[in-house]
């Protein structure tokens, strides 16, 4: 006939430990996952924090970069400010002697009608006219 009770439940006794040891494998696979989901959580915090870095680097290169141009720019402003004070002074310079000339210039051609009338007068005179 059939197994009797006490074989059944030597039997489920049997299947019992099985599972125990097919649980305890289990369980070692999951150990071994999680060391390995470390592991991974690990490289990719290193990573995160390499990768802050480099962001870190790049923003103050760029920064510094930004800085330099600044201060060049300042700095050949200043040069081009300076170009043109001399060049208003020389300016100055050109527009006082101008002036002077402007000045002299009445007065030269009223020395030059004053010559002409006289050299006109002398010519009469000798008779070339």
């Amino acid at each position: 006939m059939g197994a009797t009770l006490e074989q059944k439940v030597d039997s489920l006794g049997d299947n019992v430990k099985i599972l125990e040891k097919k649980i305890d494998s289990l369980v070692e696979v999951i150990m071994g996952t999680n060391t390995r989901v470390d592991g991974v959580d690990k490289k990719i915090d290193a990573l995160g924090v390499a990768v802050d870095e480099k962001i870190n680097n790049l923003a103050l290169a760029v920064a510094t970069g930004f800085e330099e141009v600044y201060e060049r720019m300042d700095s050949r402003f200043d040069e081009v400010n300076d170009q043109f004070e001399q060049i208003d002074q020389r300016l100055d310079g050109i527009e006082t002697r101008l002036g002077k000339i402007e000045f002299q210039i009445p007065g030269v051609n009223t020395k030059i009608e004053e010559h002409d009338l006289k050299i006109r007068l002398i010519s009469t005179k000798i008779g070339l006219a």
